[in-house]
């Protein structure tokens, strides 16, 4: 079931401009920290589709804020509490008005 169209909705992404993680495979590779039969391109395919995913996800619902954190990679709420902190007390404000 698609989310209420009412419900106040942020999303908040990692910076995939500048923390991608397409340039690190190659080196994760050579380095065996990830297995030899990974993709080179699969940081670059990573990044492209997490990004897609979601602005599609910010899409679902009209009025969604949805915010690139900047330098921040997967756990931006270990790298960027503040940016969650912000999100979610907007969200709160404004399921507070809309119930006005």
């Amino acid at each position: 079931m698609p989310p209420s169209r009412s419900l106040p909705v942020a999303v908040l992404s990692r910076d995939t401009q500048n923390r991608p993680m397409g340039p690190s495979i190659a080196a994760a590779v050579a380095a065996g920290k990830l297995l030899a039969f990974v993709p080179a391109d699969f940081g670059y395919t990573n990044d492209n589709a997490g990004s897609k995913a979601q602005d599609g996800l910010a899409k679902l619902v009209p009025g969604t804020t949805h915010v690139v954190v900047k330098d921040s990679d997967y756990n931006i709420q270990l790298e960027a509490p503040q940016a969650v902190t912000d999100a979610v007390h907007q969200v709160l404000n404004r399921a507070a008005h809309s119930r006005q």
